[in-house]
């Protein structure tokens, strides 16, 4: 157990809490199917930027200025968006009790949320060839780009999930068993 999870627990846990799972996304770089077409995008508008800015010295310096904005816009889309992610994945932790599913994350800033076990509903579970893969929540049919997605999964209304977790088949059937227990209470 981290640090960071230890101090969490005792933080957040209610007297009659117990923990069920814990864990933290995958750690490190990792390229998924979601990031061809942003990156193939990120590529493409870097090397107009760099056009741009080299024939836009030839006129003016000024121009060429203006480049640098367009410049550091494709760096965030094909490096930045990547190192973004190994960062929040780092700093994101998660808690399965009796009770609740709690996610503390954020860079640089944390923020911890708690939902209710019984008002996560219409569970989605994806599961990789390695065993690793995302449990989702959310209201409608899931939309393909969430399925390998950590960035992007922020962005829509599936932001409340597990992502990129090992043995994901593992924490989805407690997390089945601890909503089933806590309906029974």
């Amino acid at each position: 157990m981290s640090d960071s999870t230890f101090r969490l627990k005792k933080r957040l846990f209610n007297k009659n809490e117990k923990e069920i799972w814990s864990g933290s996304p995958k750690k490190g770089f990792f390229f998924q199917k979601s990031d061809i077409y942003p990156l193939f995008f990120g590529i493409c508008w870097l090397t107009f930027s760099f056009y741009w800015s080299s024939l836009a010295k030839e006129e003016s310096p000024e121009m060429a200025m203006a480049a640098i904005p367009l410049i550091i816009i494709g760096f965030y889309l094909v490096f930045g968006r990547f190192i973004l992610d190994i960062i929040t994945r780092a700093n994101t932790t998660y808690l399965i009790t009796d009770s609740r599913f709690i996610v503390q994350s954020g860079f640089p800033f944390k923020s911890v949320r708690s939902y209710d076990l019984m008002s996560l509903n219409n569970i989605h579970f994806i599961e990789t060839s390695d065993g690793s893969g995302n449990i989702l929540f959310g209201d409608q049919d899931m939309p393909a780009q969430t399925e390998n997605s950590f960035a992007i999964s922020f962005s829509n209304k599936y932001f409340k999930g597990i992502y990129n977790i090992q043995d994901v088949r593992t924490v989805n059937n407690k997390l089945s068993e601890a909503r089933k227990n806590h309906n029974i209470k």
